[in-house]
C-alpha cells in the first residue's frame, strides 16, 4: 500500500495519447467522485499515468495494488492499510463499516493497480463501497482485460463515468515517445529505432525504458549502429 503524497517519481514522463486522454478523463472523475478505468496491456503506462495524476491533484491520495488471487477479505484489509498505513482486521462487516467511516469525510483518490486480480466480487466490493460512502472519495481502477468483467455486470458499467484504453505505442508516436524516454534515444536513427522494436521492445514503452538503461548501463552515449543495438538486445534477452 502507498501514499501518493510520499512517492517520488524520478521516471520521465512520456506524453503519449494515452496520457493526454486519461489526464482528461480523471478530470471528469475528480470533479464528479465517480468511477474511471485505465486498462491495457502491461507496460503501457497506466500506472504511471494513475500516479501522475495523483500527484496533480489537490486531495489525499491513496494507492494498493492487489496481488495475484487475493484472499476473500483482502480487499477491505489492502483498502484499510491504503488509507490508515495498518493492514486492516476483522470480520468483513466490521472492515466495511470502518471504510465507510474512513471515506465520509476523505474526498480523496483512491487508485487500485493491477485491478483484474480482485476478480468481479472484489470490484464489486470496490463498488459498494464507493455507494456506501455516498460518493465522497474519487476510485481509479487500473488493470488488463477487467473492463470485460465490468460490461458483463451493468451495475458496475453504470458507474464507470470514463475508460481510458492504453495500447501499444505504433507509427509516428511510437518514434516521438521513444525520444522523450531518455536522452541516449534522442538522435538515434528511425531504421535503428525500428530494428529494436520489431526484436525486443514491441511498442512498450517499459520495454523501451529498459533499452535505455542497459544503453546508458554498459557506457554507450549514443546507439549509431545495428552491432551496438544486437549487443543491447543479447544482453536483454540474456536477463528476460
Amino acid at each position: 500500500m502507498t501514499k501518493i503524497n510520499s512517492v517520488n517519481r524520478d521516471e520521465k514522463l512520456v506524453q503519449t495519447s494515452s496520457l493526454r486522454h486519461a489526464y482528461a478523463s480523471s478530470l471528469v472523475m475528480l470533479k464528479t467522485n465517480r468511477i474511471a478505468f485505465f486498462d491495457g496491456p502491461p507496460g503501457t503506462g497506466k500506472t504511471t499515468a494513475a500516479l501522475a495524476v495523483a500527484q496533480k491533484v489537490d486531495r489525499p491520495s491513496a494507492m494498493m495494488t492487489m496481488s495475484f488471487r487475493p484472499a476473500n477479505l483482502d480487499v477491505l484489509r489492502n483498502t484499510i492499510g491504503a488509507l490508515t498505513g495498518i493492514q486492516g482486521s476483522g470480520t468483513k462487516s466490521q472492515m466495511e463499516d470502518e471504510l465507510i467511516y474512513l471515506f465520509q469525510d476523505w474526498n480523496g483518490l483512491l487508485i487500485v493497480d493491477e485491478v483484474q486480480n480482485c476478480g468481479a466480487a472484489g470490484i464489486q466490493t470496490l463498488r459498494y463501497l464507493h455507494d456506501r460512502s455516498g460518493c465522497s472519495f474519487a476510485l481509479l481502477l487500473v488493470g488488463w482485460q477487467a473492463l470485460e468483467t465490468i460490461r458483463t455486470y451493468p451495475d458496475l458499467q453504470s458507474r464507470v463515468i470514463s475508460e481510458v484504453i492504453f495500447e501499444p505505442l505504433s507509427g509516428e508516436e511510437l518514434y516521438s515517445c521513444i525520444r522523450q524516454c531518455h536522452s541516449v534515444l534522442e538522435n538515434v536513427e528511425r531504421p535503428l529505432l525500428q530494428h529494436i522494436d520489431s526484436r525486443y521492445a514491441r511498442g512498450i514503452l517499459r520495454n523501451w525504458r529498459n533499452v535505455a538503461e542497459t544503453v546508458e548501463a554498459i557506457g554507450i552515449e549514443q546507439l549509431a549502429n545495428r552491432a551496438e543495438a544486437d549487443e543491447i538486445l543479447n544482453l536483454l534477452s540474456r536477463s528476460t
